[in-house]
């Protein structure tokens, strides 16, 4: 009995020093508001956070059993909106000390796409290429307005490319990708010349407060021009058309009756002189005549065959006995399902009786290998006795639920997930 009490404190201690090797102390360069988490590096399952603090320290416990391999540890300062990216190698984790030029990413940058008139495509493709070369591609619909969102982009020489059709057929803007900038989020609008034909919609009329970086930088810092005309959108330009419209209407009835009554005329004799045939007097209506009464019904009569009924019974030979009801059929129990509403596999029904991986690298158990907007490996669904769970397993463009970007939660019946183009609906009883 000795040795078994001598294990136990041994497991003990081994415990709380792997409990204490798995906490992360973060050193930051400013006292900002941030946001801090840890990742699997190669999975980009999140392992802790993230954790929103402020000042010039923090730290991170992975948890009592830490991910092996290599961690990543993201920060995003809230004032500047850049990220920090840091590799962490498996072993004893040492104390992480952050610098400024750590923070070279962007936490988001917004494409929008249009053209000079103002027109939005209703579908197209939207690359990045972030200052580190690397092209990321997002798949535009109508109800994305003509927007791309991306997110942890490496600062430097950008490029954007927008392409409609066919993968040949894309335009390119040259653009750069700032470390500094007055506003955390960077939104850039693509200038593109969209083809005859193509399905588009109307740009909305809204302002972002988000920093604008335009395809024409050699306008910025220049004077509007005062004396243009207004928009042909302007709402109180609008409004007073509509007003002076009426005026006129009104005025020229109202001169027309004094001329009217100047003469002695009234309006139907002025059509009548002007050539209008009006119609003549409809005749009077003709006096409405009451229905007859129904004729009485012989109650030893059978409604159906017109047959003397029994005068016992007071049955008709026609008369049936009907059978007994059927007993309802118990109602069979539904399993939890993924159903593909819109993407390339629209159609599509997927069982969660057990966990499913979704992304773009055929090994997965769904597979959507023609997405470039759907990472290699997405999202995991897994089913428990407290509903089914969904995972970001860290992608790129993120998951979503009801329109919601999350890192995991639970569904409920009705949800609507949406991985890259890609919507599906989580059904269960």
């Amino acid at each position: 009995m000795r040795w078994n009490t001598w294990l136990s404190v041994v497991l003990v201690c081994l415990t709380a020093v792997a409990a204490k090797a798995a906490e992360v102390a973060i050193t930051l360069p400013a006292d900002t508001p941030f946001t801090a988490r840890l990742e699997d590096a190669k999975t980009g399952r999140v392992l802790s956070g993230p954790t929103a603090s402020k000042g010039t320290s923090v730290r991170l416990d992975t948890g009592d059993t830490p991910s092996p391999g290599t961690w990543r540890l993201v920060v995003e300062d809230s004032t500047s909106g850049n990220v920090a990216w840091k590799s962490i190698p498996k072993g004893p984790v040492k104390p992480v000390v952050l610098s400024s030029g750590d923070f070279n990413r962007i936490a988001r940058v917004v494409i929008s796409v249009t053209d000079r008139q103002g027109r939005i495509p209703s579908r197209a493709a939207v690359g990045l290429k972030d200052g580190s070369g690397v092209m990321n591609w997002q798949n535009l619909g109508p109800e994305d307005q003509g927007k791309a969102v991306f997110r942890d982009v490496p600062v430097g020489d950008g490029e954007v490319r927008v392409q409609q059709g066919s993968p040949k057929n894309y335009q390119s803007i040259s653009f750069r990708l700032p470390q500094k900038r007055e506003k955390p989020v960077l939104e850039f609008t693509a200038d593109v010349t969209l083809p005859d034909g193509m399905e588009t919609t109307e740009a909305s009329a809204e302002v972002s407060s988000s920093e604008t970086t335009g395809a024409k930088q050699e306008d910025a810092g220049k004077e509007p021009d005062k004396t243009a005309p207004p928009s042909k959108g302007s709402g109180y330009g609008n409004f007073l058309g509509v007003l002076l419209g009426f005026a006129l209407v009104g005025m020229a009835l109202w001169f027309g009756y004094r001329a009217l009554r100047k003469r002695g005329l009234t309006a139907v004799d002025a059509l009548k002189a002007a050539g209008v045939q009006l119609p003549d007097d409809a005749p009077p209506a003709a006096p409405m005549v009451p229905a007859e009464p129904p004729a009485p019904v012989d109650p030893n009569t059978c409604p159906y065959c017109g047959r003397p009924k029994d005068p016992v019974t007071g049955a008709c030979t026609c008369a049936f006995t009907p059978g007994p009801k059927p007993e309802p059929a118990a109602n069979a129990v539904r399993e939890p399902r993924l159903v593909v509403l819109s993407g390339s596999r629209a159609g599509s029904i997927i069982p969660v009786n057990a966990p499913v991986a979704i992304g773009r690298d055929p090994g997965q158990d769904f597979a959507i290998t023609d997405d470039p907007a759907v990472s290699r490996r997405h999202a995991v669904l897994t089913p428990g006795s407290g509903g089914c769970a969904i995972a970001d397993q860290g992608s790129s463009n993120g998951t979503f639920v009801n329109g919601r970007r999350i890192q995991s939660e639970t569904l409920r019946p009705g949800d609507e997930i949406a991985i890259g183009s890609s919507r599906f609906r989580y059904e269960a009883d």
